[in-house]
């Protein structure tokens, strides 16, 4: 939600925001020890809607326009009670002002099951 001025004053507007976006994942297991997933996600506001106050103020950054994710990982399953797992994250926010920021994220994991 975009607000006009302060939100706790009683005269600030407020505009809604329509959006489109998504997101889809794959999972593919090729044996019982071993998992792969890959996924997709967007929220894109519509533009028109971002630019309806012309200094709008919001709960995060009134400037963002697109948010898109992604992320591929491998699951290793050695014995029933023990996993292994790395995973990596993509993560690109756009905004009204200038291009794309982007950052890379890479976890890797052991867990014990009991």
């Amino acid at each position: 939600m975009l607000f006009s001025g302060d939100p706790t004053l009683a005269s600030t507007q407020i505009q809604p925001l329509n959006t489109v976006g998504g997101w889809a994942q794959l999972k593919y297991r090729p044996a019982n020890k071993w998992e792969f997933n890959a996924a997709f996600g967007l929220d894109n506001p519509f533009a028109s809607d971002l630019k309806y106050f012309e200094y709008p103020v919001a709960y995060g950054d009134a400037t963002l326009a697109k948010n898109q994710a992604g992320f591929v990982n491998v699951i290793y399953r050695p014995r029933s009670d023990l996993l292994f797992s790395a995973e990596y994250r993509h993560l690109m926010t756009y905004s009204l002002t200038d291009g794309g920021n982007s950052a890379g994220h890479l976890n890797l994991m052991m867990g014990v099951l009991f």
